[in-house]
């Protein structure tokens, strides 16, 4: 069974690409050409179908980072979530905003990628890969440079995933981390481009596809509503002017919980218009566990949103996120996060480790690194390094204990290297730690060496 966790990363980026797809739809530009050179290689299909293969496209790609990452070539429900996702957002125009909703709609309809998935296998082994990103790379560099990221971003998100996978991996998967330009290169018989035959099994995308356009701005992927801050997720969905009232422009936020956990939410709006200059607005919520709340936001003498006017948003005094929006090309982007540099600089401060022990495991533990996600969660870095350029054959372990301000511990884990497995240098992550507090309350964190 995946986790909550799991599934909010995966939704965020169904999401991008959801997005991606309607940004080839819409840009005519892109469209024609990518159709013209489609049809060049054989392919017999209308261009207002182009969509549709643009998406069984991205669909085989992904197949094929699971198959190339080492997964085993059986269905399994909770492998193939992402594509499961998919699924639905392609065939029914929106995914399943929670993971009890996701299971649900699985219970009552079936897994939609179950149907396809082992036609998609039949296909594998004859197509290119990355099918969509060598396409693009012929009619629209931009558009190729966009898509081989949120491939990484793919590739990155699989590779967390144990289960299913075998140690062994397909050297192309690295290529695609690495240097994707080298697909453009190859002359081997899976590097070169197929003709697009028709398939019965393609898929019937009637559904409209609600604001999925993306600008060719790369900043555009920093989009408010594809962040996660702790579990939840924020989205400007709609703006409203009413003559005759006091405060006639109504802002709309959603607030989305994927936690288990209700919680209380304060969120200041400062609205700064390029025509009205300074309004502010705030409200308090509580957001149920696994639900979504719309907060109206009320403000004086605004008529309409325009491009170019910005909104700082602090939610719980800035300890859960401190936000600076910008409004271009009408959808809200995040320019700026206030507070996490602040506290990444602070946490860091915090950390405590002890030379003397680790003398005596032969080891230096230095260039602590904290990267703060958000208001309870954080990653953990270090360099482990050989003393004196001894290295060390007999294993050991390095710990992370977090106390909190009464000096409990918190949060405790560790990362160990067996005999001999110990080179000389390595940098440790000690990976995405949630915390049952505010990271602001962290009172410090111990890194020490133990066996």
């Amino acid at each position: 069974m995946v986790t909550n966790q799991e599934y909010e990363a995966a939704y965020l980026l169904v999401r991008k690409i959801i997005r991606f797809v309607g940004s080839v739809d819409n840009d005519s530009d892109c469209n024609m050409k990518l159709y013209k050179y489609l049809e060049s290689l054989g392919a017999d299909f209308d261009k207002n179908t182009l969509k549709d293969y643009v998406q069984l496209f991205i669909e085989e790609d992904i197949l094929n980072c699971y198959i190339l990452l080492g997964y085993n070539r059986i269905y399994n429900k909770d492998l193939f979530i992402l594509l499961d996702m998919l699924q639905y957002a392609f065939h029914w125009g929106d995914i399943p905003w929670s993971y009890d909703e996701f299971l649900s709609l699985s219970e009552e309809n079936g897994d939609l990628f179950n149907n396809l998935f082992f036609s998609f296998l039949d296909q594998i082994d004859s197509v290119s890969f990355p099918l969509l990103y060598i396409y693009l790379s012929k009619v629209d560099d931009q558009k190729a440079e966009i898509y081989v990221s949120i491939l990484q971003e793919v590739a990155s998100l699989l590779s967390k995933n144990k289960k299913g996978r075998s140690n062994k991996k397909d050297h192309r998967i690295d290529i695609l981390i690495t240097n994707p330009k080298s697909f453009l290169h190859m002359e081997d018989n899976n590097s070169q481009s197929q003709p697009i035959e028709d398939n019965n099994e393609k898929k019937q995308s009637e559904a409209n596809i609600v604001d999925c356009n993306l600008d060719k701005n790369p900043q555009d992927m920093n989009l408010l509503k594809d962040q996660l801050f702790n579990g939840f997720s924020f989205e400007i969905i709609r703006d409203e002017y009413h003559e005759g009232y006091t405060s006639p422009f109504w802002l709309y936020l959603r607030v989305m919980n994927f936690t288990d956990h209700k919680k209380k939410i304060d969120i200041s709006m400062n609205y700064i218009s390029i025509k009205h200059g300074l309004k502010k607005s705030w409200e308090q919520e509580f957001i149920p566990d696994n639900s979504f709340v719309d907060i109206k936001f009320l403000y004086d003498d605004i008529t309409e949103a325009y491009n170019g006017d910005r909104i700082e948003m602090i939610i719980n005094e800035g300890k859960f996120a401190s936000l600076r929006l910008l409004r271009e090309r009408d959808q809200w982007t995040i320019v700026e996060s206030i507070e996490r540099s602040k506290y990444n600089k602070e946490l860091k401060s915090k950390i405590e480790h002890f030379e003397a022990i680790d003398e005596q495991f032969g080891i230096t533990l230095q260039n602590f690194s904290i990267k703060v996600e958000d208001e309870n969660s954080l990653n953990l870095f270090c360099e482990v390094l050989a003393l004196n350029g001894e290295v060390p054959q007999e294993g050991f372990n390095v710990e992370v204990a977090i106390y909190d301000s009464d000096n409990s511990i918190i949060y405790q884990t560790s990362i160990s290297k067996y005999d001999g497995d110990f080179k000389g240098f390595e940098v440790f992550n000690f990976g995405n730690i949630s915390l049952d507090i505010p990271v602001d309350e962290i009172s410090k964190i111990r890194i020490y060496p133990t066996r």
